[in-house]
């Protein structure tokens, strides 16, 4: 069972979803041309969403939240005091949420008026997920899972890891909240008390910023599959699969660099992951098998977008985004945005395909 929360929209969460599994009903374009572009004022690395009537999110370098159209022409900008790098997530009720490097989480309405703020402890990298009940989770790098009330935006619960959290949370069908840290454990939360239910290991300790050789640092979202188990990715250059209900262990694919995009997850199961070592990976969701492996020209940190004809979408670090028949690994187009791109890409309902980079603009590709 999937849950979406999405009041309609085509691409209201970072990654789609609330399992995060980047998988849409959508379809892409099947040329790549660049309908437009626009610049955001600084380095686009929050992945967009997209609400409803195909306006899309995304936050920029230059401390704001912006509105744009299907059109390409921005209809407003809600400013912060600091980057938003992590993507922001639209509610049933148009209501848009966002974190920033400034420790706050900003709730705005559909004409980006300021509903509230909720200061955090520190950064905030990560996108927030909307339960069923409207209640926002969010995690951020004081180590903490925020719950918080939509509609005063206060704390109702939070709980406490380990480490830094740099990755989104994910919610599965019944509302656990699922959460990695610095730590080196995925978390599952309990949604209405923000208990533990468990937690898995998927790698070592690390409580300082990430070198390399550090085997420990988690900025992989998790993904929750259909079929019982949760994807992530982690430094020590593993995909990890556990056990939803436990946490146990189920297997480890090994790749030759840090994981730190986020899985995506086909509707066969196939799992879908880039990697520092410059490779794009289609894994068996049930064994962790490898089923084909795409070469890139550079590191991957974008997490793909999966549409429904088979296609796999997915930025790399060499600038180009890259189109991928989801079974063979085949390339079916790339497209040279000239730029690293770290945002990942977003399906609209049009067939157009959204995705931010490192020059500062926003682009739809039709």
């Amino acid at each position: 069972m999937t849950t979406n929360n999405d009041g309609g929209a085509p691409w209201p969460f970072f990654r789609h979803n609330l399992q995060r599994t980047g998988s849409s009903a959508g379809t892409g374009p099947a040329n790549p041309t660049v309908r437009w572009s626009v610049h955001l004022g600084g380095y686009v690395r929050s992945s967009p969403v997209i609400g409803s009537g195909g306006v899309v999110y995304a936050g920029s370098w230059d401390h704001q939240l912006h509105a744009v159209g299907t059109d390409g022409a921005v209809i407003w900008s809600a400013p912060a005091f600091d980057h938003i790098v992590g993507a922001a997530a639209v509610a049933p009720s148009g209501s848009i949420y966002v974190g920033s490097y400034d420790y706050n989480l900003y709730a705005f309405d559909p004409l980006g008026e300021l509903k509230w703020s909720m200061r955090s402890g520190s950064f905030i990298h990560t996108a927030p997920a909307i339960g069923a009940d409207g209640t926002i989770y969010l995690g951020v790098d004081d180590g903490l899972l925020y719950a918080v009330d939509p509609d005063s935006g206060e704390p109702r619960w939070v709980f406490k890891t380990g480490g830094r959290i740099r990755s989104s949370p994910a919610i599965g069908s019944d509302g656990t909240v699922y959460t990695s840290s610095w730590d080196g454990f995925l978390h599952a939360v309990d949604p209405i008390r923000g208990e533990e239910k468990w937690r898995g290991q998927i790698s070592v300790p690390v409580f300082s910023a990430p070198k390399a050789g550090i085997a420990g640092t988690i900025q992989s979202s998790s993904a929750i599959g259909g079929n019982g188990l949760v994807y992530a990715g982690s430094w020590d250059g593993y995909l990890h699969a556990l056990n939803a209900e436990n946490g146990d262990l189920r297997w480890s694919f090994r790749t030759e660099g840090p994981v730190m995009a986020s899985p995506a997850i086909g509707l066969d199961g196939t799992v879908y992951v880039g990697c520092d070592d410059q490779s794009f990976y289609a894994v068996n969701g049930d064994d962790g098998g490898m089923k084909w492996k795409f070469a890139a020209g550079g590191r991957i940190r974008s997490s793909a977008a999966v549409s429904s004809d088979g296609t796999v979408y997915v930025g790399c670090n060499d600038g180009h985004l890259y189109a991928l028949n989801a079974a063979t690994g085949e390339q079916v187009w790339d497209l040279e945005i000239g730029k690293p791109i770290l945002s990942s890409p977003a399906i609209g309902a049009d067939r157009v395909l959204y995705v931010g980079a490192e020059d500062g603009n926003l682009y739809a590709i039709g």
